[in-house]
Formats: C-alpha cells, sequence, structure tokens
C-alpha cells in the first residue's frame, strides 16, 4: 500500500504509525523491509520511504524533464516506459513489492508517479491519502527549503490533484493531519478498514500508535498564516477552499471522487498561474543526450532479448526433432 500525499503533509508519520502497528502483528512486513532513509533533522523519527522507490522516482521525473520541486502539470504518458527504462531490470528491482502484498510504502513524489507503477508492477496498489493545511505545508518548506509561498502553494495544489486525478484507482481513504491528531479513535479505525485489503491491522494497535506518536510539539508554524507574502489572493483563496473541503469531505465520509472533482476544477482555474511558476522546462542538450542514449541501450537490449528467445526456440526445435527421430528409430527396432 502507498501512503500519498504533498511534501510535508504527514506521510512520514502516517506511514510510521501504520508500519509500527504491522510489526507489532506480522513479523513476516519486518522480514521483507527494504532499505529506508536514514533520518534527519527535518524528520527525526524517520522518512520510512524506501531507497529504491525514491530513486525509482527521481529516474521517472528526469524521465518528464519534471523534479520534485517543479512538477508536470500535464500528466505525461507512462505506457511508453519501455523506451526509457530496462523494464525487466526495473521489475527485478520492484519485485519485493510486485510479489509481497502486506507492505506499506511512501513517498511523496508518488502522487506524480503512481500511474507508472501499474505499468512497472502490473498490478493496482491501493493507497491511503494524508492532506494537511496548505499554509502549515507552504510555512515547512520554507523553512526546509526555502521555497517562498507561491511556490510552496502550488506545489501544494499540483500534488493533489495528480494524487486525485490520476488514471489510477483513487485513494481507499482521505484523512487530514488535523482528523489524525484530533480524532484519533475514529482514525484509527479508518485506518484499519482501509489497509485491510493488503494487511490485518487492529485498529486498537492503530490508536496506540496514534497516541504515541502524536506527542510533543508536531505542530512546528501556525496554519493560520503566511511566513512568507508571495502567493497571488486567488491561489490563497483556492488553496484553502480545497483544504475546507477536504477537510469537510473528511470528516463526513464524502465520496473521495467529490475530492477529485473539486481539485481538478480548481486547478482548471489556476492553471495559467500554475505555468508561470512552473513553466514546462525545455529538454536541455544533455538531458536530450542521456535519454538517447537510454532509448538505445534499451533498443540494444531488447535485440538481444529477441536473440535469446529465438535461439533458445531452435534449440528447443532441435530438442524436439531429435526426440523424435528417436522415438522412431526406438520403435522400427522394437519391430
Amino acid at each position: 500500500m502507498f501512503i500519498l500525499g504533498c511534501h510535508r503533509s504527514g506521510t512520514s508519520l502516517l506511514t510510521n504509525i501504520l508500519k509500527s502497528a504491522l510489526e507489532r502483528h506480522n513479523t513476516e512486513e519486518a522480514r521483507t523491509a527494504q532499505q529506508t532513509i536514514e533520518s534527519n533533522i527535518d524528520n527525526p523519527e524517520g522518512h520510512h520511504e524506501s531507497v529504491a522507490i525514491v530513486d525509482l522516482n527521481e529516474r521517472l521525473l528526469t524521465i518528464t524533464n519534471a523534479s520534485w520541486n517543479h512538477p508536470f502539470l500535464l500528466t505525461p504518458d507512462w505506457t511508453d516506459l519501455e523506451h526509457y527504462l530496462s523494464l525487466n531490470e526495473t521489475r527485478q528491482t520492484l519485485r519485493p513489492w510486485a510479489l509481497k502484498s502486506n507492505w506499506i510504502d511512501k513517498d511523496p513524489r508518488l502522487c506524480l508517479t503512481r500511474e507508472a507503477y501499474f505499468h512497472l508492477l502490473l498490478k493496482e496498489v491501493p493507497s491511503i491519502a494524508i492532506i494537511r493545511h496548505p499554509f502549515a505545508v507552504a510555512n515547512s518548506l520554507l523553512a526546509r527549503d526555502g521555497m517562498h509561498s507561491d511556490r510552496a502553494l502550488a506545489l501544494w495544489m499540483c500534488y493533489n490533484h495528480h494524487l486525485f486525478n490520476s488514471c489510477r484507482s483513487l485513494p481507499n481513504d482521505v484523512l487530514s493531519f488535523a482528523f489524525l491528531r484530533h480524532y484519533p479513535k475514529e482514525s484509527s479505525q479508518r485506518l484499519s478498514n482501509a489497509v485491510a485489503s493488503t494487511a490485518t491491522i487492529p485498529d486498537w494497535a492503530i490508536e496506540q500508535e496514534l497516541e504515541q506518536k502524536f506527542v510533543g510539539d508536531l505542530i512546528r508554524s501556525r496554519p493560520d498564516q503566511l511566513l512568507s507574502d508571495r502567493a497571488s489572493n486567488s491561489l490563497r483563496e483556492s488553496c484553502i477552499t480545497l483544504y475546507d473541503f477536504c477537510q469537510n469531505a473528511s470528516k463526513s465520509k464524502q465520496e473521495i471522487q467529490d475530492i477529485a472533482n473539486e481539485f481538478k476544477t480548481h486547478f482548471a482555474a489556476n492553471l495559467d498561474e500554475l505555468n508561470i511558476i512552473f513553466p514546462a522546462n525545455k529538454i536541455s542538450e544533455i538531458k536530450t543526450i542521456h535519454l538517447e542514449r537510454l532509448n538505445l541501450e534499451n533498443q540494444r537490449l531488447h535485440q538481444e532479448l529477441q536473440h535469446s528467445r529465438t535461439r533458445y526456440r531452435r534449440k528447443a526445435v532441435e530438442l524436439i526433432r531429435s526426440a523424435s527421430h528417436w522415438l522412431n528409430r526406438s520403435h522400427k527396432q522394437s519391430h
């Protein structure tokens, strides 16, 4: 299962809660755990995202000439991945995720790249989404990355728009960071139901983790004001309207498709401003050469694979013929 959400929205916290609760009741999950990014000052409890997933997402974004802090606005066509990736090699790397079901992983970039994983894992991966107040996200991005409010709010809108409007299935549930903090019992029940398709985690175990993890000062900035005053009024108002809609929809268990439609409407209304903040990057000459090399390398590997298949087919035919001749001789000698 993937945990989805914009950067600084609480994806690491939610993943930590669910994985800790899962490991208590399923030792197999602990045995199959993948190498994760180590904790640091901005995530003292750890990021809880697999190095392999993060590295692959960086490669996928590079292919689309995007990055985590400069997302694409229009969803790329992920069906031609074989031109840029060695699918067999990539699928071998993703083998633990493809063959196991009781795993939980995250990387905010998955909001942008999740659709590609359908072609890489050859299966639909269920998900849970977490939404945090856009001002809290913007203030956190300013503190960590020096990203000002215009870019940070645009990032929040883009990530969440792609999260809900991917061609893949909608998340099993959507909870806000505030809802997790203030309603641990109801949150734990909903999370237990949301992960049921991949793992069995009792709601009381999740509630225990929620109470343990939500201690101290997790709120590092006030969500009612922006520390950087560069965002336009229209972008601010759209983000606040979207967050309020998500909050109410989450509390009332409204259809997630309604949230998706709301993001699609506001995304379209702010598209001109978003295009100014995140203009489509021209592919640099170095990247073009790199992509051409990838394409040529994948063509070579494909040709080698085809040649190997042809050679094996010929060998199989020769063996069948030899066996047939041997059987015929044996049959004649017996008579």
